[in-house]
């Protein structure tokens, strides 16, 4: 499963995901680029795709992807879904700080929550918490951001302790500047920065594919940089 699936990150997981013979399920709000994304996948790859649309900015597309966690079989879970912002954190209206915490960090948990035990009793089962490099040096912007990403690293390093011989993996992943369309989505700009500061979707997940490789120990770290 990956939420946040129609674009950066969330679309080059899926593709590494389906380029491997991985069944597939997509989760985000926009219905016709999910469907755009499966059918891509589907003709490229040959994918098992199946598309749930949820916003994870409200309970219900929450209590939606969750529901669904319980009730079907999950092998690994790519928790992508997310916002930023680059004003400031007192410019920003508390509902606009709201959702970004529920997506950014609340979200993410809830969906952890619902997948573990299943994974736990099967003995198996990888977890990719989407964080960033900003919950590990913060910024002097979006601190609402910073915050829920410092949070989705102390969730996986606690699980990781706490999931140490069940066989599940959990990982936070911690990107720094990735090109996506993160900041343009909310109506703000990329951060001016030299060229050489920023990755590709497709070079991260690379670096990451480790999180969900069927073949790795268990009992790896669960933090990647």
């Amino acid at each position: 499963m990956v939420t946040g699936a129609t674009g950066g990150l969330g679309a080059a997981f899926a593709e590494y995901f389906a380029s491997r013979g991985w069944a597939i399920v997509l989760s985000a709000r926009n219905c016709e680029a999910l469907d755009r994304l499966a059918q891509k996948l589907r003709a490229d790859h040959g994918a098992r795709v199946e598309v749930v649309a949820a916003d994870l900015t409200t309970s219900d597309g929450i209590a939606m992807l969750t529901g669904y966690c319980t009730t079907h079989r999950v092998d690994a879970v790519v928790n992508n879904a997310g916002a930023a912002h680059t004003r400031p954190f007192a410019a920003l209206p508390r509902e606009v700080i709201e959702q970004e915490i529920v997506l950014d960090f609340h979200a993410q948990v809830m969906i952890t929550h619902a997948v573990l035990a299943q994974m736990t009793q099967r003995g198996r089962g990888w977890i990719v918490l989407v964080a960033s490099l900003a919950g590990l040096i913060p910024a002097d912007d979006d601190s609402g951001y910073v915050a829920a990403k410092a949070g989705l690293i102390g969730l996986a390093e606690s699980l990781h302790y706490q999931l140490s011989n069940t066989g599940v993996q959990v990982t936070a992943l911690c990107p720094g500047f990735v090109r996506t369309n993160i900041y343009r989505a909310a109506g703000d700009h990329d951060p001016d920065l030299p060229a050489w500061m920023w990755s590709t979707p497709e070079r991260t997940v690379t670096h990451g594919d480790a999180t969900v490789d069927p073949h790795a120990e268990s009992n790896r770290r669960s933090r990647t940089t």
